[in-house]
């Protein structure tokens, strides 16, 4: 990462060295969260100045950021909003995480093009995982981009082309890890927010991978409820 300096933490200087790279805060925070998970996250972690700024409607807080995995890294105290992060419940947000190694998480700032700060994890480890947040208790829904494959079992091997009304959405009733890649089985049934339909569908059930070969993600949750 070239805009970066490695620079031995010493009072001001690092603070300064850090801030020339950062953008300014805006002076009016407004509300901008992902409302679906990017490609690249991997997860979520909350943070306690987030959550206020929602919350309690106080101005958005600070939260110290590593201009590399490494306590000798440039720091800077940078306001939460400008921070990347996804709406994980009604008016609830966490920042998202792109990669974690130990004791450290990568976030993303706000704006194109990205750039990148580190966190230091806490113990125990805030981070989620995105397939910890996908459930069977929540109104989940496919990606625009699916491919509408329904495979048999999760292993990649057969599969069929969902043709089906596209009012129906992915119940989860299992989860199963293969390597690296998470699966997901769902049934699909009515959308419960709309009418229910005068002829019940054919129940049909499948698996697919939380996430497809180009790493975007298959499926997740409405936090606005109907």
């Amino acid at each position: 990462m070239h805009f970066w300096k490695n620079v031995r933490r010493s009072g001001r200087t690092a603070s300064l060295g850090l801030a020339l790279l950062l953008p300014l805060v805006a002076a009016a925070a407004s509300y901008e969260p992902e409302y679906f998970p990017p490609p690249a996250a991997e997860g979520v972690v909350k943070l306690p100045a987030l959550d206020r700024w929602l919350l309690e409607g106080v101005a958005p807080g600070r939260v110290t950021v590593y201009a590399a995995p490494q306590q000798s890294a440039a720091t800077q105290q940078l306001a939460v909003d400008q921070l990347q992060y996804l709406e994980t419940g009604y008016e609830t947000a966490d920042a998202l995480v792109y990669q974690q190694q130990p004791g450290w998480l990568r976030l993303a700032l706000q704006g194109q093009p990205i750039r990148w700060v580190w966190l230091p994890d806490a113990q125990p480890s805030g981070f989620k995982p995105m397939v910890a947040m996908v459930r069977q208790d929540q109104l989940n829904y496919f990606a625009p981009d699916w491919d509408r494959r329904l495979w048999s079992a999760p292993d990649g091997q057969q599969y069929a082309l969902f043709k089906g009304d596209d009012s129906l959405l992915p119940r989860i009733i299992g989860k199963r890890q293969l390597g690296r890649r998470w699966w997901l089985q769902v049934r699909l049934v009515p959308d419960p927010c709309q009418d229910k339909p005068a002829v019940p569908p054919v129940v049909r059930e499948g698996w697919l991978p939380l996430r497809d070969s180009k790493g975007r993600y298959n499926i997740w949750y409405h936090t606005r409820g109907c």
